[in-house]
């Protein structure tokens, strides 16, 4: 459901967040694109706590960062204790 507009970007609410676009969605596609980013952040969690497994040492001494993650999610994912 839109929420509110800023400027020209309808601002959405879906499952306890909130998500902005400018493509014009309907609100099927913001509830279809919200729960493929959430399926996409399990597998890259999953897949980080696999690798740590792997390296034996819990990941300490070295960074894995995905090439999409950001510094300041990089380090909020850090702050976080993940």
């Amino acid at each position: 459901m839109v929420v509110f507009y800023a400027g020209p970007r309808p601002w959405w609410w879906f499952a306890e967040r909130f998500y902005c676009e400018t493509e014009n969605y309907t609100a099927k596609d913001v509830k279809a694109l919200a729960l493929d980013r959430e399926r996409r952040k399990t597998r890259v969690l999953e897949r980080a706590h696999d690798l740590m497994a792997v390296d034996g040492n819990g990941g300490l001494g070295r960074v894995i960062r995905s090439p999409k993650m950001s510094n300041a999610s990089c380090f909020a994912a850090t702050a976080a204790g993940v």
